[in-house]
C-alpha cells in the first residue's frame, strides 16, 4: 500500500496513476502539448516524457505497466556482451525519443535536446539567443515552435 495525501493507493493503482486521471486527462487540452516536464513536490514527483513508437508495437507497448523507454536512454553507445564490445545504434530500439535529455555529472547542468530527425523534417532553426526552435514560413513570417 502507498499513502498519498491522505489517500491509499494499491500498487496497482498507483501505477495506473489512478489519483493522477485528471491531470492526466489534460494533457491534450489545448494547442501545445508538454513533452518534457519534470517536477517535484513535498508529495512527490512527476516527469512526462515523449517517444516515438512504431505502430506495430503499439499493442504490446500498452499492455505494460513499465517504461519501455527510460529518460536519458535512446543515445548511441557500446553494449558489452561475452567479452565482446559492440556498437548500439539508436535505429536499434523500436522506440524513439522525441525529447533528448543529457547529463554531465558535476561538470554542467542537464541539456534537453529535440530530436535532430523532428528538427530536420520540419525545418526548424535554432535561435540561440531565445533558447528555442523557430520556423521560418517566410521571410517576412516566423513562428516559434518549441520552447
Amino acid at each position: 500500500m502507498t499513502y498519498l495525501l491522505g489517500q491509499t493507493l494499491t500498487e496497482t493503482d498507483r501505477l495506473l496513476q489512478v489519483h493522477r486521471l485528471t491531470e492526466i486527462e489534460k494533457i491534450f487540452d489545448g494547442p501545445w502539448v508538454v513533452l518534457y516536464e519534470s517536477t517535484r513536490t513535498d508529495s512527490g514527483s512527476a516527469t512526462r516524457f515523449c517517444a516515438l513508437l512504431a505502430d506495430d508495437c503499439l499493442p504490446g507497448a500498452s499492455q505494460n505497466w513499465y517504461w519501455d523507454l527510460a529518460i536519458g536512454a535512446g543515445l548511441p553507445g557500446y553494449i558489452e556482451s561475452d567479452g565482446k564490445l559492440w556498437y548500439e545504434q539508436p535505429r536499434s530500439n523500436p522506440i524513439e525519443p522525441l525529447i533528448f535529455v543529457r547529463d554531465f555529472p558535476g561538470a554542467r547542468p542537464s541539456e534537453i535536446e529535440i530530436s535532430e530527425e523532428f528538427r530536420h523534417f520540419h525545418n526548424l532553426c535554432s535561435d540561440h539567443a531565445e533558447g528555442r526552435l523557430i520556423r521560418i514560413l517566410s521571410i517576412r513570417e516566423t513562428h516559434p515552435q518549441l520552447c
